[in-house]
Order: structure tokens, then sequence, then C-alpha cells
């Protein structure tokens, strides 16, 4: 049968699904929470009470009786990295179940005797903060656990990897190397590198074992449907560096290998062969693309990482006096950057954590767009250290930060120590974004930790760390509020807000049918709660 932009041309008036017997979270404008949902193709045909719907029954119509379920609108992963998620999955697993470095290269070793020697060995997930010894894993560390193969560990931020000899010396880097912009090479005493490189230091490592596309359209794959699985059917992908990545996502939607529905950022820097800098002199514009996958913002790099800790921060780290992080770039080159981006068409994103980066990009948006924004809806990424007089620029502007909330829970108490309690409570203040009216977003930022929604939806709520302790209570949302930003406000960061973000007529049927009922549940009973059917377009792509 003929298909026009998704939609069938007969005239067929039953519902293709229907779902009753649990309350439906709608999201509207007045959070409705209604009785049933119907569904016909791709969209949502009507929702309310169930007894107003029942004339869209028919004799096909699949009954959903959600037994005391509930229905939301599918989520929105606003920031994640969908194909890094996809490569963690493959790697040496440097996250779980580690209390001690012996743990760590452990893994390392038994990966050794498994591989070919020289083929690489690539872990992801480590954290020298949650080790024994507190120390990051350094060169002669992992020259014993695996002396026959080139090892890199990336940091569970993405931000910081951890190198032995065979690595570094593939890379090229030595004593002689010196610190790039943007990067330090961590070194001895006698000068020497100690195999740990932060920031852009680790770009020469990180190009020696770029995937392949069919590398990255394998991860690609294998991360889509985790994410459907989690009840998440649109994802923004944060990464857009790699034009070959770029290609393997685009292979995969056209054929129809995974179904998320993908915003792409294309990564916008300063020199090299970024994809975002080939956008700009393709005629290529945020929007363009279909409902699989569409192009986002340009999106900058612009200081490190909050739990590294590398964000840059107006005032020294409390636990590193004189320190305050890393920059990639100036006022000055920044300012020229977002102005290459706006005068091409796009929206301009940049990943900024700390108070001195967020105000750097507020400055660069008001100077290439008269102080009054342009209607383009510019974001940045994790926006994480604010205060109320950059919570005003950021709803001045028009600005969409995209939070993450589920950072608290593996970061919040080292966000106490590096920074001191005045700046960590206002890390992610969601309840004063939301407050100030800012459609506030929230994203994973997986694989940097969990790409888990309910985690992030209880760390929303609640402020808390794995430890149990609060970093900021008083910025905590309700549960209305953190499924908006997690459903609605993600649709409004990539324009999308009128055909998805919520249960409403006429808009797409992106669905997720929970295990319990979210809105009458505790925090902790929403931390362990569970996706058991997600819709996506009126498709049954998830069902357990």
């Amino acid at each position: 049968m003929l298909m026009a932009y998704g939609v069938r041309t007969d005239q067929r008036h039953f519902a293709d699904v229907l779902f009753r017997g649990g309350p439906v979270y709608t999201v509207d404008p007045n959070d409705r929470v209604v009785e049933a949902c119907a569904t016909r193709y791709d969209r949502i045909i009507g929702c309310g009470k169930l007894a107003d719907l029942l004339h869209l029954v028919g004799p096909d119509t699949r009954i959903v009786d959600l037994e005391g379920k509930c229905l939301v609108p599918g989520l929105v992963d606003a920031h994640s990295h969908i194909v890094g998620q996809g490569l963690a999955m493959e790697a040496i697993d440097c996250k779980h179940d580690l209390p001690a470095l012996d743990d760590l290269l452990a893994r390392v070793a038994a990966a050794a005797r498994s591989a070919p020697a020289g083929t690489w060995l690539l872990g992801r997930g480590y954290n020298q903060n949650k080790l024994g010894e507190r120390r990051h894993p350094e060169r002669r560390d992992l020259d014993r656990a695996a002396p026959d193969h080139p090892v890199a560990l990336t940091r569970t931020c993405g931000h910081i990897m951890a190198c032995n000899s065979r690595a570094l010396d593939l890379a090229g880097i030595s004593a002689l190397t010196p610190d790039p912009p943007g990067g330090t090479i961590l070194r001895d005493a006698d000068g020497e590198p100690t195999g740990v490189l932060l920031e852009s230091a680790c770009r020469p490592v990180q190009e020696l074992i770029t995937p392949t596309v069919t590398g990255y359209r394998r991860a690609y794959q294998a991360a889509c449907r985790e994410y459907l699985s989690l009840g998440i059917t649109s994802a923004h992908d944060a990464s857009g560096s790699d034009p070959s990545q770029v290609r393997a996502m685009v292979q995969g939607h056209d054929q129809d290998q995974v179904k998320l529905r993908t915003y792409m950022m294309l990564r916008l820097a300063s020199s090299g062969p970024a994809a975002g800098n080939a956008a700009l002199q393709s005629g290529m514009v945020s929007g363009l693309g279909g409902p699989g996958l569409r192009v986002g913002p340009l999106k900058i790099m612009l200081d490190g990482s909050s739990s590294g800790p590398t964000a840059a921060t107006r005032e020294p780290y409390a636990s590193r006096p004189g320190y305050s992080g890393i920059l990639y770039h100036d006022q000055h080159e920044l300012n020229s950057l977002v102005k290459q981006g706006i005068d091409a068409g796009f929206q301009m994103t940049a990943h900024c954590v700390g108070d001195r980066a967020i105000a750097m990009m507020l400055r660069a948006i008001t100077e290439n767009s008269d102080g009054r924004g342009d209607g383009r809806r510019h974001r940045i990424e994790h926006c994480a250290m604010l205060d109320e007089q950059l919570i005003a620029a950021i709803r001045s502007l028009g600005v969409v930060p995209v939070a993450n909330p589920s950072f608290l829970w593996e970061f919040g108490d080292g966000y106490v120590a590096d920074y001191g309690m005045d700046r960590a409570r206002w890390m992610f203040p969601l309840r004063s974004l939301l407050g100030a009216g800012v459609p506030a977003a929230a994203g994973s930022d997986a694989p940097v930790t969990y790409v888990d929604p309910f985690l992030g939806l209880y760390c929303a709520m609640t402020r808390k760390t794995a430890t149990g302790a609060e970093v900021g209570p008083e910025q905590a949302v309700s549960f209305a509020q953190a499924l908006r930003s997690y459903t609605y406000n993600g649709a409004w960061a990539s324009g999308e807000e009128h055909i998805k973000g919520s249960v409403e007529r006429g808009k797409l049927a992106d669905l997720a049918v929970v295990s319990l009922d979210l809105g009458s549940a505790s925090p902790e009973q929403i931390r362990n709660a569970a996706v058991v059917m997600t819709m996506l377009g009126g498709e049954i792509v998830y069902e357990r």
C-alpha cells in the first residue's frame, strides 16, 4: 500500500492498538493523566477516557491491557554517544566490580591471553576514584599486564586515557612530545609520560584505534537495540567527529538495520577532518534528513569533564588550589567557530561543563545574534555548573541546556570534593532552570555513565549519589518535571516538539510501557523500573 511521509493512504478508521488499564502520562501542556491511548499506523489517534475511545476498536485492534502499569511518551535521551555505547559493550569492562587496581589489571591480562600479540586491547569505564588506590592505571602497570599488546583504557568520562608503552610508542608520544593545546600529557619526576593522557592529548592514540565503517555500524546497531529496550525512542548523538561514523549511521538507517530516531550532532573543530567542518561547505543544515536520522547542531568542544576533573571553572578547584581546568579554545576562537556555524544556518552547541566555559559560550552566542538569540534554540551540552546569573542569560537567549542528572549518582561525591559543596549543589540545577521557564532537556551521556533513563529520573528527583549522599537536594524536581525533561524537552531541543515528546493526538506513536505506575511510585521504585514494551512509529520494536 502506498505511503506518504509515513502516513498510509487508505481510509480505515479503527485503531491498530489500544492501550488501557493503567495511567497514561501524556506530558501535554497540562500534564494530564488519562485512561487510554489509541494508535493507527505511525500516529496517535486518540488519548483520554476509555469510553471516548471505544469507537476506535475494530475486529483487528490489538488491546494492550496495562494491568496497572503505565504508558509514557517514548523517552528522549538528549545527549549520549550511541556508537560509543556500542563500542563500550565490545570493550574490556573497566567499570563494574573492580575494587582495586589489581582487579582492573587482571581483566587486561585476561584479554591479552586471548588476543593475538600486537593487537590492540581497548577498555572503557575505569574511574580512579573508585579504585582502592585512588589513582589512574599507568604505563608500567599496563606493561606488566599486557607486555605484548598496545593497551588503551578510556576513563569513564571519555576525556582521559591510560596507555601502556606500546600504545604510546605507536602514537609517537615521548618525553619530547609537548602538551597539545587543550590537553596534557601527565609525566613522572623524570619528565617521562606516565601513560595518562588528558583531553586533546588523547587524539594521537584515538586516531590509531578508530573503527572501520563496519565496526561503527555494528556498534550502532547494538546500542540502538539497547536504547529501545529501555523505552528510548529518540536519542541525540553527541559524537559526529568522524566522517566514517556518520557514514555508518546513515547506512544503518538506509538498510533498515536500526529503528532508533537519531538527531546527529556534527563536531566542529578548529582544524582537521571532522565531519562538522565538511558540513560547513556542503550546504547541510540542522534538521536535514528523515524520521530515522536527522542532522542536529554543530558541536564545539570547549572544556573538559566534570569528574576527571578537567572542567573549566571561574574559581580554582577546592581539591587543587590554583587549577581551574582545561579549555580547548579562547574566547576569540570560540566566537569565530560559533559565527561560522550560525552563518551557515546551523543550530549551535558546545560541550560546556564548568561555569567559565558556559559563560564563554553564552557570550559567543550573544555576540553572534545581537544579544537576543535568533530562534534556533542553540544548546549547551551538560551545562553543569550554573548560578542564577547564568540561568538568566540562558533564558534570555533561548538557549536549551542539556543536563545529565545521572552523573550525580556516579560522580556526585567527587563534585563535592573537587568543587566544594557551594558549587556542587549548582551542578545540573533542574529546579532552578525549570522554575525560570527554561526547557532543560536531559540525557545520559552514555557510555560516560549508565544509559538507563530510570536512573536519570531517580537522580533528578533525589539528587542522591551511589553512597546515599544528597548533593543540593533543593534542586530536586517532581516526577512530572523529571519526565518532561526526558520527553517533551528533549523533543524541544531538536525542534520536534510538534511531532513527539508527549502523548497527544496527531503525534508520532512513540510510546513506552513501564513495569509500574511511575507517578505513584517512590523514587527508589522508579530507580528499579523496567520497560516491558516499546512502540516506535506504531511498530512494537521491543517487548518482553
